[in-house]
């Protein structure tokens, strides 16, 4: 991936590999141990376990991650009437909740390191048992978390252009551009999706391409 993007990286981390994480990054600086804190080239990311629940390995990420100078990415993955309330506003509390503690953890640990507010939270589906990510729903929680995010005055990464359609076609299209344009309109830093079909279960090249065609026509709209 590094010789191939000049993107930042976002690990789902396990945090026994952050030195080696650290190792990789100052060898792209040519050995500059400074550069490699202060510019990280990626980020390091964990998941609470929802409701209201931060593992030992979570809790890890939150405590060494800062320590390399990575960003920690804090992602909410709450599923409104499973994990979650069954109302809208609910899951939304229990998302902010669990995000903040992750981060507020970190922040106790190294006061003023890098982080990211993070969300994939959606709806749970009864009749499938799987939480939809081409739902209109995870549009408008992404939305509403860029909207918490911007209160806190950070950065935020969430859930868009995602869809729950086996392969690239009319569903995959219909679903992306909606979640895709709902997660921008909110004023998000970062929507992560492009690609990922299946519930995020499958990755797709084609898609891909379709997906590229979508955000430059979210972006337009973005720039009114």
């Amino acid at each position: 991936m590094l010789y191939n993007t000049a993107k930042p990286l976002d690990f789902d981390s396990d945090s026994t590999f952050f030195k080696e994480y650290f190792e990789i990054t100052k060898v792209i600086y040519d050995g500059d141990e400074e550069k490699a804190l202060n510019q990280p080239i990626m980020t390091v990311a964990g998941c609470p376990a929802s409701p209201l629940v931060l593992d030992h390995e979570l809790c890890e990420t939150c405590l060494e991650g800062p320590k390399y100078g990575f960003p920690l990415s804090m992602t909410s993955m709450v599923m409104a009437s499973a994990s979650g309330p069954i109302y809208s506003a609910g899951t939304l509390v229990i998302h902010n909740a669990e995000v903040l503690t992750a981060l507020m953890l970190a922040q106790l640990n190294k006061p003023g390191c890098k982080v990211i507010y993070s969300q994939a939270t959606t709806i749970f589906d009864f009749i499938n048992a799987s939480a939809p990510i081409g739902a209109p729903e995870i549009g408008m929680f992404a939305s509403a978390c860029a909207k918490l995010a911007q209160h806190y005055h950070i950065p935020c990464m969430v859930a868009g252009c995602t869809s729950d359609a086996k392969k690239p076609g009319v569903q995959s299209g219909l679903e992306k551009a909606m979640t895709c344009l709902t997660s921008c309109l909110g004023g998000s830093s970062t929507v992560f999706g492009a690609g990922m079909i299946d519930l995020g279960n499958s990755y797709s090249k084609e898609q891909l391409l379709i997906d590229n065609e979508i955000i430059k026509m979210v972006r337009q709209i973005r720039r009114g």
